[in-house]
């Protein structure tokens, strides 16, 4: 049968699971026998970041017999009774959400959302016996030319979309001499167009396999979004990122890059961390000047 493996069940959320990659390389640096667990759109990034390592997509049955140890980096019930279920010796993750029996080694998750999310990962990689380690993604060739990335969208919903994005994208254009390209989901295709359509010269593309999409983003020379996973994988990339924060917060979920700003606006209810703004007036955008977003990603072009 061999030697059994360590199964680790990343995040399911693209921006996550760029996070999380701190904590994955130090994990695949340090042990040889492993394997990673991920939704199936997630997996193409497993060859961009981990090359040549083994993604089981998740929803799927584990195999039994298969692995000794399990890492849990998602805080679900199903995720734990599914490592349970599958009969896996030693089940390490965060406690809560009643699955405190289903663990053999449960690790209580640091309060509260005051430190960068990174480190809730890396320290269920050092629970584990690994030490993190500085990612080394392997995009592929430049796909396409360069441009200005812009990531308008964000699955989370609207109090992270900063409306004038489309605006801000067309100034820098202008000043840039970079075509844009609008980025985002297949599901956000017509909105993409309609935002493109204000762009001169912008095209979309959306529903990119992400490993397509990182490969495109070697191209890119400035990315520019809200808190959204396309953001997270620019930042990870090397790309020069902005980043507009409204409901969410800087502290708990900044990009990790060489070359990152943050824009963020001055309302005292935010971050609320809602999905929509209860008094929908999306008053911690309302403070965000496009100008003072244009000025932050001219500050990292030129100096890149």
């Amino acid at each position: 049968m061999g030697r059994l493996k360590l199964l680790v069940r990343a995040p399911n959320w693209l921006g996550d699971l760029v996070m999380s990659m701190g904590a994955l390389t130090g994990i695949a640096k340090g042990r040889d026998e492993v394997s990673y667990c991920l939704p199936a759109n997630l997996l193409p990034l497993v060859g961009v970041f981990l090359p040549g390592s083994e993604a089981l997509p998740s929803g799927e049955p584990i195999p039994r017999g298969r692995f000794d140890s399990l890492l849990l980096m998602t805080d679900s019930f199903s995720s734990a009774w599914a490592g349970f279920t599958a009969g896996i010796p030693e089940r390490i993750g965060h406690s809560g959400q009643f699955r405190r029996l289903l663990l053999t080694h449960p690790v209580r998750p640091l309060p509260g959302r005051n430190h960068h999310h990174s480190i809730d990962y890396e320290r269920l990689a050092e629970e584990a016996g690994f030490h993190p380690a500085a990612p080394t993604p392997a995009p592929g060739p430049c796909s396409g030319e360069k441009h200005l990335a812009v990531f308008p969208g964000a699955a989370f919903g609207r109090a992270k979309m900063w409306p004038s994005m489309p605006e801000a994208a067309g100034l820098l254009a202008r000043r840039t001499g970079l075509a844009v390209v609008f980025y985002g989901s297949s599901s956000e295709a017509g909105q993409l167009g309609e935002m493109a359509s204000g762009v001169d010269g912008s095209i979309v593309r959306a529903g990119l396999p992400l490993d397509e999409l990182a490969a495109r983003l070697s191209c890119a020379m400035l990315a520019l979004g809200n808190d959204s996973g396309g953001a997270h994988l620019a930042a990870s990339l090397g790309v020069p990122t902005v980043v507009v924060y409204g409901s969410t917060s800087a502290v708990w979920t900044a990009p990790l890059g060489r070359s990152v700003r943050i824009v963020k606006g001055r309302a005292a209810c935010s971050p609320c961390f809602r999905r929509t703004c209860p008094e929908d007036s999306m008053e911690c955008f309302s403070t965000i000047c496009v100008e003072d977003v244009v000025k932050a990603a001219m500050d990292i072009f030129d100096a890149a």
